[in-house]
């Protein structure tokens, strides 16, 4: 199963275990709910840990920060929208709305390999001389194009093991 779709099925499998808490006693509900509160938040750390991923490899280097300032509005739109979405669906509609909110989860996710994909394909090329944004000379480049899987990994830390 591809990462993106790991959390979005995730998404899914809480959506519907909530929407399973209607018309059952107290202790069904209670686990039902304390259940879809684990799938979530694996679903979430999943999530977080895909996204930031792919905003970072597939950001040029010298323009890292532009990059994750638009990604950042993506969370700013969910944010802004998210709660008006989710309340005519799963307060209005009930059991119903929250199987829609899961299936809505589960195609969005299953898009993203096919979204990341045409990113990696219209990256627009390194650039090769020092018109760099933060005015230093690119590192050497490959050649050939880098899919994200075979992209170094970037530290946030920088401390040296001991």
């Amino acid at each position: 199963m591809g990462g993106a779709a790991r959390p979005a099925l995730a998404f899914l499998a809480a959506c519907c275990l909530v929407s399973g808490t209607t018309g059952v006693p107290a202790w069904a509900a209670a686990t039902l709910l304390i259940t879809a509160v684990i799938v979530h938040t694996t679903g979430e750390l999943w999530h977080a840990a895909a996204g930031f991923e792919v905003s970072f490899a597939l950001a040029p280097e010298h323009a890292t920060g532009q990059y994750l300032g638009v990604f950042g509005l993506g969370a700013g739109l969910a944010e802004a929208f998210g709660p008006a979405l989710l309340i005519g669906l799963c307060i209005e509609w009930g059991r119903p709305g929250w199987y829609v909110t899961g299936a809505m989860f589960a195609v969005t996710g299953a898009a993203v390999p096919a979204a990341v994909r045409y990113a990696e394909r219209h990256r627009s090329p390194r650039p090769q001389n020092g018109n760099h944004a933060r005015g230093r000379s690119p590192r050497p480049t490959d050649p050939r194009p880098r899919r994200l899987d075979d992209r170094p990994a970037r530290s946030v830390h920088h401390s040296p093991r001991r």
